[in-house]
């Protein structure tokens, strides 16, 4: 048998991912889940803090003395002991590099897929429920030999590994004071039948006005080791990065 490797490329930039999506706070006094968020850049980019119950602070050490000064929708005022007070709030950090307050919640999306017959012969087909933009044919020929316009669970994780980069790649220099120009990335996913995903390959070009080659390497890698996918991945054991700066 060969490995097979599927392919996705993502481009993307600093506009289309740092969009302001604000949205209403649930009340504290009905309990809501809505969580009150002070935007951050945390040290490992996208998602870094989660949320935290009453009386555990979910900010960096660095940051724990920083005045509270995040409200929820309504006025209701959260300094420490605000923050105490109200048990359905929690802090957390989102992506966003913006002087405003937001209110973020854990999003689940969801797919579907259906089978018929077996594993050889049979076929099914995966839709993407949550955002309905299509329903994809998937069979064990589109993962051991050639496509042919089937999809496969390698080239649904290299979509997900490339985007995924990408957005986190962009967060974090901007973090830094950089605007992404363009941003491509590009996600191998190799499949070997008998053993599994055996490797990833991320390879991505960048133009970034005023960034040297040497922060540029080293926040393409710290998006590599921290963005939410890779985290996923981790049970990948060869995952490599190859990085332009242009």
């Amino acid at each position: 048998m060969v490995s097979v490797s599927r392919t996705m490329v993502a481009g993307t930039s600093l506009a289309t991912i740092l969009q302001n999506r604000q949205s209403a706070c649930g009340s504290p006094a009905t309990g809501g889940s809505s969580q009150v968020i002070r935007p951050a850049h945390g040290a490992h980019g996208l998602g870094c803090y989660r949320a935290g119950r009453t009386g555990a602070s979910t900010r960096p050490a660095h940051r724990a003395a920083a005045p509270d000064r995040a409200r929820p929708r309504g006025g209701h005022a959260h300094g420490s002991a605000g923050h105490r007070a109200a048990g359905s709030l929690s802090w957390a950090v989102i992506p966003f590099a913006h002087n405003r307050e937001f209110c973020t919640m854990a999003t689940t999306r969801t797919a579907k897929t259906h089978w018929e017959g077996n594993l050889l012969e049979g076929k099914g087909t995966v839709a993407l429920e949550s955002s309905k933009v299509g329903t994809y044919d998937v069979n064990w020929p589109a993962r051991a030999e050639q496509p042919n316009g089937v999809t496969s669970p390698e080239e649904l994780i290299a979509a997900a590994h490339s985007s995924c980069y990408s957005m986190a790649f962009s967060h974090g220099l901007a973090g830094k004071g950089y605007t992404v120009e363009a941003l491509d990335t590009q996600a191998d996913v190799t499949f070997q039948p008998g053993e599994g995903i055996t490797g990833i390959a991320l390879t991505v070009k960048a133009r970034v006005p005023g960034l040297s080659e040497e922060d540029f390497q080293a926040a393409a890698q710290d998006a590599k080791a921290n963005c939410p996918v890779s985290q996923a991945l981790a049970g990948v054991k060869n995952i490599t990065l190859a990085a332009e700066l242009i």
